[in-house]
């Protein structure tokens, strides 16, 4: 859900969230959300399908539905602010849909990132 496990300040960093509906039925109306961590900086969000939306740090896509089998990915790409040099970002996305889920165990993910300083090297 996001590569890569560390990352260096400065760097932009993505993480991709991909949702599939395993069936039986279609999914609809389809809603993703993320909180972003107070100290990411967000670069853009770009999605196979549907729309994204982000008001101070929240996101939200809408993917419309999904037929059994189908998938649909999101890219959040954000850069880490100086505050989190040395710390460890943790980042959840969860999803849901209209229809009834008898299976909500696999409706959320999260993803841990160290961030890293730059070493000069001379």
């Amino acid at each position: 859900f996001g590569l890569p496990t560390t990352v260096k300040f400065g760097d932009f960093m993505t993480y991709t969230i991909e949702v599939e509906n395993v069936g039986p039925e279609s999914a609809l109306d389809i809603t993703i959300t993320d909180e972003l961590t107070v100290e990411m900086v967000l670069g853009q969000i770009v999605t196979s399908q549907g729309g994204c939306s982000e008001t101070a740090g929240h996101i939200s896509c809408n993917l419309d539905d999904l037929e059994p089998g189908a998938s649909a990915q999101i890219q959040i790409v954000v850069i880490p602010d100086p505050l989190l040099l040395g710390e460890i970002a943790v980042n959840e996305a969860s999803v849901k849909s209209s229809r009834f889920d008898p299976i909500t165990f696999n409706n959320s993910a999260n993803s841990t990132v160290q961030i890293r300083a730059y070493r000069r090297l001379e």
